[in-house]
């Protein structure tokens, strides 16, 4: 390992060693940039609402720092409200996150945005 990287290639059961983590984060780490119909057959289903908001945070990141957009969020209940301004036309707009529920983010329908929910 050269200044503090991981190696660029693991093998399985490497990650483990590396991240000295519990398994059940080395797999989120693992398949966090999968699909969730790309899941192995064995991914563990209580996992899913993990999985879900891993990819929620990680797709958020890439709004602020690779996109240069900005982004809020309400909640409501275990809903999660998010409004995403963009100016790749191919993101932005507004979504209903539900960590319960396949596949966890969906764009909405209809164009309210609710004003009773808590911010985020």
């Amino acid at each position: 390992m050269q200044g503090g990287r991981p190696p660029k290639v693991k093998r399985p059961g490497e990650y483990r060693k590396f991240y000295h983590q519990p398994d059940d984060a080395v797999i989120l780490v693992r398949y966090h940039h999968h699909k969730e119909d790309e899941l192995p057959p064995d991914f563990p289903g209580a996992l899913l609402p993990m999985y879900r908001l891993l990819r929620l945070i990680d797709g958020l990141s890439a709004v602020v720092t690779r996109r240069k957009g900005r982004w809020e969020a309400k909640f409501q209940g275990t809903l999660l409200y998010i409004k995403e301004e963009s100016s790749h036309p191919d993101y932005g707009g507004e979504y209903i996150f539900d960590p319960y529920v396949p596949p966890g983010l969906k764009k909405k329908s209809d164009d309210t945005f609710p004003e009773t929910a808590g911010t985020g």
